[in-house]
């Protein structure tokens, strides 16, 4: 018989995972990605032209609860759109995605 010895730390997130699915927030159950705005700029190289700079507007689906990158919506137009790379779970903490009401 082999006895497996754990850490404090892997017992406290054995625990925290136990109580996340006691109280109903499993990383099973799917939950609704954030959506996420912002401006960057961007350095356009023109070759012998003057170089130019510009603002441009993007838009990220993030994770509800870790934040990380998990799709991105392309603005083709100013009145259509088009979600893509969508994940159906995060990359970073494993929480399943509901992406059935995404507009």
């Amino acid at each position: 018989m082999r006895i497996m010895k754990k850490s404090d730390e892997q017992l406290q997130q054995e625990v925290a995972e136990i109580r996340r699915f006691v109280d109903g927030d499993s990383r099973d159950v799917a939950m609704k990605p954030v959506l996420k705005t912002g401006k960057s700029i961007i350095h356009c190289n023109k070759g012998d032209q003057p170089h130019e700079w510009k603002f441009e507007k993007w838009q990220d689906w993030c994770c509800p609860v870790c934040g990380w990158f998990v799709g991105q919506r392309y603005n083709a137009t100013q009145d259509k759109h088009h979600d893509q790379r969508k994940c159906n779970y995060c990359n970073e903490c494993g929480q399943k995605l509901d992406w059935s009401d995404v507009k």
